[in-house]
């Protein structure tokens, strides 16, 4: 028992240590690419992640979401489309898949509705 168990172990140890070895060329390789094109991307932030997709559900959503979360963290439909642009670009570059145009629409017509 204690022999299967140490060679457990080291088959283990040897597993983990192709694990951390190999990805780390490949990584190598691959961060070139992805840092230049993520140096001139502005993070998207949670929350405002968060706004595109429920904007993306329809204009209900997008009312409920901004409505609840106002009084915490300060933000209204002024806001939301004011800073929009910049937002779906974020998306974008991070590769948040989105419709666009059903965004923009949604907030267009949550921006339009009388508030609450």
């Amino acid at each position: 028992m204690p022999a299967l168990l140490a060679r457990c172990l080291s088959l283990t140890a040897i597993g983990a240590t192709l694990c951390l070895a190999l990805p780390g060329a490949g990584f190598a390789a691959d961060t070139s690419g992805a840092m230049a094109a993520s140096s001139s991307c502005r993070p998207l932030g949670w929350h405002e992640k968060r706004i595109v997709t429920k904007a993306q559900v329809g204009v209900e959503a997008l009312r409920d979401y901004v409505f609840i979360s106002r009084g915490v963290h300060g933000i209204s439909m002024l806001d939301v489309t004011k800073n929009l642009d910049g937002w779906l670009e974020a998306a974008h570059c991070a590769g948040l898949a989105y419709d666009e145009a059903a965004v923009r629409r949604n907030v267009a017509l949550a921006a339009a509705m009388p508030l609450r």
